[in-house]
């Protein structure tokens, strides 16, 4: 039941959020949307920045603890995060007042929205950790959903000062607003376990949790490059409105991709963990492989419908620059980085976490040039198309590791 109710929260948090993201790409005029979707891939990346994947550390030594233990060691996660936040945003705040050339207060709004944000997806790790801290997750659920209708409403009252910036303000109030919600609820949490009298390990040290998750973070930071980097380049390479058509359509593989990683990649890591540490890699590859053809015949079937209706309605998707074309491709790269997650996962299971890494650099390092190139050369169409060759060598390295998902 437990588990039900995460995934059916974190289902509903992933999909407000979908929503969200989708609506401003497609509400906001051309030029915006692609401005909106750099913005939202840094946001991104200053989250993951600053979370320094700390929390897969903290769920392997916290398995099984107490409650009141688990928080312990959470206080000293967030201690944590505030060196982190102490290191980071001075420096993205001076990289965005340099080359973006935002005003203070939109930069201020900016590391707002990143602080909410990386707090969105601490929540959600650590209610997977402590099994009575669901009122995290659900403070993320209301925010979104707060956010979405904040955001509708203000489409349809001031269509005409619809801009990026007045989503920014909206986004920036909605993470305030989380902020103090969290805020309280950890203090309220804290209080309450300082009344049990139990003897506390002591929380690690700073330098400690940097040497704990330093090969995490390097490969985590290898993958977000792997699949979110082809939006810098783009954004380097593309005009403007190109820059607003590429995120028009690469928004429905990111969305495609969570709901991968929530409903089928999490779901089985347990296991195929499990089963690798029971040395049972031939049961662990079954079960990847089925799950995989599952998940691939699933998003065949809906995007080979989606694309039959909107031929036989005459193409209505051409007014927000969706072409059938562009999905087919990025449909291929969605499939290729699945089945490359996947023998990834089983490269975890048999703890051949450094190979994974290699993998994982040796994909960025020959794609994001290639991709560069395409995109340079061939503009829009170019760009697409090299979208493909980052999970298509990630997927090769990984299966000459492992054989098939």
């Amino acid at each position: 039941m437990r588990i039900r109710f995460l995934v059916g929260a974190k289902l509903l948090e992933v999909l407000s959020r979908g929503v969200f993201i989708l609506f401003c790409t497609y509400s906001l005029p051309l030029v915006d949307a692609g401005k909106f979707g750099l913005t939202s891939t840094v946001i991104g990346l200053t989250s993951f920045l600053i979370g320094f994947e700390r929390l897969i550390d903290v769920q392997r030594r916290m398995a099984g603890a107490s409650q009141v233990v688990i928080h312990q060691q959470l206080r000293g996660t967030l201690h944590f995060f505030g060196v982190q936040y102490a290191f980071v945003l001075p420096i993205l705040a001076f990289l965005l007042g340099l080359i973006a050339q935002w005003p203070p207060f939109i930069v201020g709004l900016f590391i707002l929205i990143a602080v909410g944000e990386h707090l969105a997806n601490q929540a959600y790790l650590m209610t997977l950790i402590d099994r009575e801290a669901h009122a995290f997750l659900l403070a993320v659920v209301f925010k979104n959903i707060l956010l979405l209708i904040a955001i509708f409403l203000g489409k349809w009252h001031t269509p005409n000062d619809f801009n990026l910036f007045w989503v920014m303000h909206i986004w920036g109030l909605a993470s305030l607003l989380f902020i103090t919600i969290v805020t309280v609820l950890w203090h309220r949490r804290t209080r309450l376990f300082q009344t049990q009298n139990i003897a506390l390990p002591s929380p690690q040290r700073i330098p400690e949790q940097y040497r704990a998750s330093k090969l995490h973070f390097l490969m985590g930071l290898a993958a977000i490059i792997a699949l979110q980097a082809d939006r810098f380049v783009v954004g380097a390479t593309l005009s403007a409105e190109d820059i607003g058509i590429y995120f028009r359509n690469i928004t429905l593989a990111g969305l495609a991709l969570q709901f991968f990683s929530i409903v089928s990649y999490a779901r089985i890591s347990p296991d195929i963990y499990r089963l690798g540490r029971e040395g049972a890699l031939i049961q662990a590859r079954k079960t990847v492989k089925t799950e995989y053809h599952r998940f691939a015949l699933v998003l065949i079937c809906l995007i080979g419908l989606a694309l039959g209706i909107n031929f036989v309605m005459h193409n209505p998707a051409s007014r927000f620059h969706i072409a059938a074309p562009f999905v087919a491709i990025l449909t291929v790269g969605v499939l290729l980085r699945t089945a490359a997650d996947y023998s990834g996962l089983l490269l975890l299971s048999a703890g051949a976490d450094t190979r994974l890494f290699h993998h994982q650099i040796t994909s960025v390092i020959v794609g994001l040039p290639c991709m560069a190139l395409m995109a340079a050369l061939l503009g829009l169409p170019g760009a697409f198309s090299g979208t493909l060759i980052a999970p298509a060598i990630l997927l090769a390295l990984n299966m000459n590791s492992t054989g098939k998902p």
